[in-house]
């Protein structure tokens, strides 16, 4: 039996165990004929111009960098809080700005397929999440996602899609544990994991729009 979840973008091929580490083929080259073609690519840190590892923007800042650069302001802002949903959910704490970045393909600058990826909480160097969601104006952090949306600087009809979006998303979110199972993982980590992903896939169903929004569409 195949079970398929694709919530994020991530690399067409399909990635090899190096010992206890999954890894993708590279995504930043194309090899074709005997030559490699380097891809355009820029991590959120060099977008944001920040030196060494100390500094730590908002994540509300590491989205207005990458809609100032990417093709599809909307799209990309949406892929991006899928990418930390996920992070959220799955206990992936090492989100720093150089875990993300844009690359230019097919005519398009877009978010590079999801890499850095794990539940990083099983780390013995207990890695703290890094980029959170301070409010610019008190640098309170938000960590509901209703309020997330709400604070975003973005147009209105773009708020009432990314909150559409995200509430299907929950239902993507919520197989989870089952996939994990399916796929062998051990039964502590799945256990573990069980209430982030349910504090995740409650506040993205709250996000439901309204009836008469729903209708109109």
């Amino acid at each position: 039996m195949r079970v398929t979840i694709a919530p994020v973008r991530t690399h067409p091929e399909v990635p090899t165990l190096h010992g206890d580490i999954m890894l993708p083929p590279r995504f930043d080259r194309i090899a074709h004929g005997g030559k490699v073609a380097r891809l355009r690519q820029e991590s959120v840190a060099s977008l944001l111009r920040l030196p060494g590892f100390d500094l730590r923007p908002s994540l509300f800042e590491v989205v207005a960098a990458i809609r100032r650069v990417v093709t599809d302001p909307a799209a990309e802002t949406l892929e991006f809080i899928k990418r930390d949903v996920l992070d959220l959910a799955m206990r992936n704490t090492d989100n720093h700005a150089r875990n993300t970045a844009v690359q230019l393909t097919g005519g398009k600058v877009q978010l590079t397929p999801l890499f850095d990826f794990a539940p990083l909480y099983l780390d013995s160097q207990l890695i703290p999440r890094a980029l959170r969601w301070y409010r610019p104006d008190t640098r309170m952090e938000l960590t509901d996602w209703g309020d997330v949306l709400a604070a975003l600087p973005v147009p209105g009809d773009e708020r009432l899609t990314l909150g559409a979006a995200l509430c299907r998303f929950a239902a993507q979110l919520e197989r989870l544990p089952d996939i994990m199972d399916l796929h062998g993982v051990d039964s502590d980590i799945v256990e573990f994991l069980i209430p982030s992903i349910d504090t995740q896939v409650r506040q993205l169903k709250a996000l439901e729009p309204p009836q008469d929004t729903r209708d109109a569409s």
